[in-house]
């Protein structure tokens, strides 16, 4: 969870750099993607650990099929960690991005009463698509985190497993709603997706002649 709320705060940092280029005209290549790949794990990795050394600890949420940060713990190291955590790995990745899609968002509006070159065009549909992306994504977080500030708040409230696993499952899979969101917004992807079945549909085809082919050479 952590590692896909990082990779969206890095997403927002290189697509506020690409569109609005406060640094002036920055190209990604495959260097800056497995850069970005490696910060956001080493940053979830860095905030993961320290439960397993004695600052905080883990607990099983929901129906006990997957473990999390015990936001309950009311001691003082639990509190610290809890506190820390909630700092560097809620508040800050959520005001990054909320500043830089709102950059975004304002230079998109700017353009679009412009005249726009077929670059600006492209990067104004996936500055859209990365918008529609982090919102998907707050949709399905927003209900885990309220769930988490409120057992912070209140440590003996009383909630069902089943009733914690909602949040928990809509939460972690997270992920899984991207290709959807690049299915319906991205026409490359798509012509990209339908290419990989026709070709996998014509081999089909082509194997099957050359089966029954086969077949009638074979002595009865």
């Amino acid at each position: 969870g952590m590692t896909a709320l990082i990779t969206v705060c890095v997403l927002a940092v290189e697509r506020y750099v690409v569109v609005c280029k406060p640094l002036g005209g920055v190209h990604f290549g495959t260097q800056h993607g497995l850069c970005g790949v490696a910060i956001s794990w080493t940053w979830a990795l860095a905030w993961s650990a320290p439960p397993l050394f004695g600052w905080g600890r883990y607990h099983y949420e929901g129906v006990g099929t997957s473990c999390a940060p015990d936001w309950a713990d009311s001691s003082p190291s639990g509190r610290s960690y809890m506190t820390t955590y909630f700092i560097f790995c809620f508040a800050l990745p959520m005001i990054i991005i909320l500043f830089c899609y709102t950059k975004l968002m304002i230079a998109i509006h700017k353009v679009s009463k412009l005249g726009l070159s077929a670059n600006d065009t492209a990067e104004r549909k996936v500055g859209i698509m990365v918008v529609v992306m982090v919102f998907a994504f707050f949709l399905c977080w927003l209900p885990y985190a309220a769930l988490a500030i409120a057992v912070v708040i209140k440590p003996d409230l009383k909630v069902s497993p089943v009733t914690a696993s909602i949040p928990v499952y809509l939460a972690k899979s997270s992920g899984a709603y991207n290709p959807i969101i690049y299915i319906f917004m991205h026409r490359q992807f798509r012509e990209h997706i339908s290419r990989i079945f026709c070709d996998h549909r014509n081999q089909s085809s082509r194997i099957k002649p050359e089966e029954n082919t086969m077949q009638r050479l074979q002595p009865a």
